[in-house]
């Protein structure tokens, strides 16, 4: 009987977040905060597919999904992506299989990819549990959407290779499979003007410098092998920003300086620069001064978003209280929650323990992780 685990990183932006759409670079890295998915296939008597998320199980009956699978090959509704999720919705709501918003949009993911691999991949759906675990805090910019699309996508993918004959690990054409199927169900769902990078991000891990050519077009260059782990700390605000709050900060900007060009390519040179940094530490790895040029960097990028108010006084305030301990922080992604600070390689269990404490009293969360780790892989 078929068994294996999937896992997947999530995402951070390390710079450039503010000016992404105006055509600058912006420095984005995969994170070693997972989602972990198990699957297993269940004997052929069994008549559900047992569906476990983090606060959610359910049993749904396989005929239902196979009918409804069918149905879509049979109408031809794959070539029409909005009908297609038209249908996957009303089957989820027919089958009143979700209470909160978070689980329906999982179940959409869920029922989109096995029906879109199933379609494209004659993948053959027997009995199966499904069972999702994440490190990745929920709606927060630390991209656990697309690391859990990924996550889904690759188990259907690895799911059909096994039933063909032996498959240990992804190729290059599996990558790129699984990168198309969480780009187009992300694009569809989410409708999220990053669903490119987030899921070449999410299947690749690395660290990247891109830059938005058009459409769905990114010039990228990568630090392929990351050497060394850097690590982060990672500070949780009380503040979640919407997306309509940050494109505002960007528009009251644009009315209100008329150097706001000037201000953008200085953000796009210091993300520019932060690359350059990530890039000189990893190939330096013995070089304990290293850090001291990225988090220069990093001070400037905050000192610079807050300069011109496109942060907020809760980052700005954790990014002051990191600096009383010599770190650079920094507010990161578009719409998150976080202040990141790079940690230099030698700093001791001790000194975490008491930057983590200041916070902890202040009631922010926090994480450690480290970025530039490993895409998506099979887990042994």
């Amino acid at each position: 009987m078929i068994k294996f685990k999937i896992s997947a990183p999530g995402r951070i932006i390390l710079s450039g977040d503010h000016t992404v759409t105006f055509g600058n670079h912006f420095v984005v890295a995969g994170l070693d905060l997972r989602t972990n998915l198990e699957f297993c296939e269940l004997s052929d008597e069994q008549t559900n597919i047992r569906v476990e998320f983090q606060d959610y199980e359910k049993d749904v009956p396989l005929q239902e999904v196979q009918c409804l699978s069918s149905r879509l090959i049979r109408e031809n509704l794959f070539s029409d992506q909005v009908n297609l999720l038209k249908e996957v919705n009303s089957f989820i709501n027919v089958n009143n299989m979700w209470e909160k918003t978070e689980q329906k949009i999982s179940l959409l993911m869920l029922f989109f990819l096995l029906c879109t691999v199933t379609y494209k991949e004659h993948l053959v759906i027997k009995p199966f549990r499904l069972h999702v675990s994440t490190e990745i805090p929920f709606e927060n910019g630390l991209g656990g959407s697309t690391s859990f699309v990924v996550c889904l996508a690759a188990c259907f993918l690895h799911w059909k290779r096994l039933q063909s004959g032996v498959h240990i690990r992804f190729n290059e054409q599996d990558l790129e499979k699984i990168e198309e199927y969480t780009r187009s169900c992300e694009g569809i769902l989410q409708k999220d003007a990053l669903a490119t990078i987030d899921a070449k991000v999410c299947v690749y891990g690395r660290i990247n410098k891109c830059k938005h050519i058009h459409s769905n077009v990114y010039d990228m260059k990568c630090i392929d092998v990351v050497k060394t782990g850097i690590k982060i700390l990672l500070i949780g605000t009380h503040l979640c920003l919407t997306e309509a709050q940050r494109y505002k900060q960007i528009a009251d900007l644009m009315l209100s300086r008329s150097n706001f060009n000037s201000i953008f390519n200085e953000l796009d040179e210091i993300a520019i620069n932060i690359f350059d940094d990530l890039n000189y530490i990893n190939n330096n790895i013995e070089n304990s001064d290293a850090y001291n040029d990225l988090q220069r960097d990093i001070k400037k990028n905050q000192q610079m978003l807050s300069k011109y108010d496109l942060s907020y006084f809760e980052f700005d305030i954790v990014s002051c209280l990191g600096s009383g301990f010599n770190l650079a922080g920094k507010l990161t992604g578009f719409k998150g929650s976080y202040v990141y600070f790079p940690l230099p390689p030698k700093i001791t269990k001790e000194e975490i323990t008491r930057i983590t404490n200041l916070f902890s009293y202040r009631k922010c969360s926090y994480k450690i992780a480290t970025i530039g780790c490993d895409g998506v892989r099979i887990d042994i």
